[in-house]
């Protein structure tokens, strides 16, 4: 039987996890044997909609190199195309990140009346966009993480005052 997009997908995510196919088989509970039989679509061993999940969850958990690879199967045929954004420094400061969020919305939506100014979008003119609409998202991420981090702060600090473990 032929293997397709999908469970090549899933077998790619299987193969670079932590340890490999048995490092993915003892998330799923079963054999690594088993999982190979399932990945290649062999004779009554299929995957279920829930390892397909589970295994998605763990690779994200993980943040593997193809962790992306079975949801951009199934985003491809919407004609959509997932990418993990970068890494990017976390900001301390709540305020800082806050500007930082609005100097890259602000950069997005230049980019935007640039790009439209003769009334028609290109395909790199949505390629640049995109790009700005990554960093965009990826600024709110860090300034969201900075808020949590606050916080978390903020409520140890609470219960140390008040004597709570």
């Amino acid at each position: 039987m032929a293997m397709t997009s999908e469970l090549f997908a899933l077998h790619l995510m299987c193969k670079h996890y932590e340890n490999g196919v048995k490092g993915m088989a003892e998330v799923l509970g079963i054999s690594a044997d088993l999982l190979g039989k399932k990945l290649r679509d062999e004779q009554g061993h299929k995957l279920g909609p829930a390892e397909v999940g589970m295994i998605n969850d763990a690779c994200i958990r993980k943040q593997t190199e193809h962790c992306l690879a079975y949801i951009n199967c199934i985003a491809g045929s919407a004609g959509v195309t997932l990418s993990r954004l970068p890494v990017i420094e976390m900001k301390e400061c709540v305020g800082e990140s806050a500007a930082d969020v609005i100097e890259e919305a602000a950069e997005m939506a230049s980019e935007i009346f640039r790009s439209n100014a003769d009334n028609d979008l290109s395909d790199n003119d949505m390629k640049r966009i995109e790009s700005r609409a990554h960093d965009v998202i990826a600024a709110i991420q860090s300034g969201l993480e900075a808020c949590r981090r606050k916080h978390a702060k903020g409520a140890a600090a609470k219960k140390a005052k008040a004597g709570k473990p």
